[in-house]
């Protein structure tokens, strides 16, 4: 099993957001983009914003920054935004950020059944019972970083808390993280044969597994 390359990320991004669209799960798109500074090469969007200017920020404003800057990988249709950022170190991975951020001005189904009749894939999943939560999937092995029980190397954030931090066993691949976005936010009998090439030739190294099991914890596939 060959880990992930920068080369091969960026490729993963450009197939899966052409995907996104050939499916109609995204109306707008944007490329990956690379920078290079010394072994230090980072993928981010293509108009970023620095979280660190985002602390103590109420989440629509977030979102509404995220969306004029176009800082996304894919918009879909019910205007959530997928975001994937890596950081390599030659061909080490040192640091990732992948997010879904559901948009918060989203007019419930019930109120304007209108606005998604012509959406086929959302008719039956949009609603005032479908509560979308954003979510964030953070690797980080840095050498200023302190990486233990109470900060995973790599971890998963629900909503905007920010001491959630929910071990994963691995850095997640792009494929992976929107295979499971799709799977288990956009899935319905309309999209049940949505299917992304997750390439699981290619995936990270787990971490350290006794970080993982001192508590419940996701499974990426990755190698041991």
């Amino acid at each position: 099993m060959r880990e992930p390359t920068p080369a091969s990320i960026i490729s993963s991004i450009s197939r899966l957001t052409s995907r996104l669209v050939e499916v109609g799960l995204a109306d707008h798109t944007q490329p990956p983009k690379q920078e290079k500074s010394g072994r230090i090469t980072r993928i981010t969007t293509a108009s970023p914003v620095d979280a660190s200017v985002l602390k103590s920020v109420r989440y629509s404003e977030i979102y509404d920054l995220m969306l004029e800057r176009r800082a996304y990988n894919a918009r879909l249709l019910d205007q959530a935004l997928i975001q994937l950022a890596y950081e390599f170190h030659g061909r080490v991975l040192v640091r990732q950020r992948l997010a879904f951020l559901p948009s918060p001005h989203l007019v419930d189904f019930d109120n304007d059944p209108e606005i998604y009749w012509g959406e086929v894939p959302y008719v039956d999943i949009v609603g005032t019972q479908a509560v979308k939560v954003p979510m964030r999937v953070d690797y980080d092995v840095r050498p200023s970083v302190d990486v233990g029980v109470d900060h995973p190397a790599a971890h998963l954030t629900l909503g905007q808390y920010k001491h959630c931090r929910i071990p994963v066993s691995a850095p997640v691949t792009p494929a992976v993280f929107v295979d499971f976005i799709v799977r288990h936010f956009y899935r319905s009998p309309n999209t049940s044969d949505v299917s992304f090439d997750l390439d699981l030739s290619r995936a990270f190294r787990h971490c350290d597994p006794e970080v993982d099991r001192e508590s419940v914890h996701l499974i990426s596939p990755g190698r041991r």
